[in-house]
């Protein structure tokens, strides 16, 4: 009823739905992230304090490096197997809640502009 070590197969049946979860999960935290990373950066340049241009650049680098760490979990193809992939899913869901919410701040603030 387990994974076997090294496989990717449920009684013998091969199990790929983990992976593409785990993949389409990587897909749009890219997508958010570099958004976010692009919204910051323009954010930066154009805000008058140097507080908010700090704070702005620092958002920035974190969202790039979220973009960063999911293309590179892309383009590393199979994420694993078995309790190994347990853990990615739920590391891979948190990073994707987490760029979420930085997406959620950012679409508060634009529609509190217009």
């Amino acid at each position: 009823m387990f994974y076997a070590p090294g496989t990717s197969s449920f009684d013998g049946v091969q199990v790929r739905w983990l992976e593409t979860i785990l993949l389409a999960e990587a897909g749009a935290g890219f997508v958010l992230a570099g958004l976010s990373c692009l919204y910051f950066w323009d954010y930066a340049g154009r805000t008058r304090t140097r507080s908010r241009r700090v704070g702005a650049a620092a958002m920035a680098l974190v969202s790039g490096a979220l973009a960063l760490e999911a293309f590179v979990y892309v383009a590393a193809g199979r994420p694993g197997h078995g309790a190994a992939a347990l853990g990615l899913a739920a590391a891979r869901t948190a990073l994707l809640a987490a760029i979420a919410s930085i997406g959620l701040l950012v679409l508060r603030d634009l529609a509190r502009r217009r």
